[in-house]
């Protein structure tokens, strides 16, 4: 549980960093960042909900 918390947390960072560069990336590359950003989003909703159902588990706050 906690590695997938690390990784979601470093997924986070690199989408933020995506995003503070300059937008003169291709079209074929933005779009592939906005499919990434689509499965980021799944699973931290997954993992939201795994939190729901299981309150001991650790929390991304």
């Amino acid at each position: 549980m906690l590695l997938g918390k690390q990784t979601v947390m470093q997924s986070i960072a690199v989408l933020i960093e995506c995003k503070s560069k300059p937008s003169k990336a291709p079209l074929q590359e933005m779009r592939k960042s906005r499919e990434i950003e689509g499965r980021e989003k799944k699973l931290v909703c997954q993992f939201e909900k795994l939190l729901i159902f299981h309150p001991k588990a650790p929390k991304l706050h």
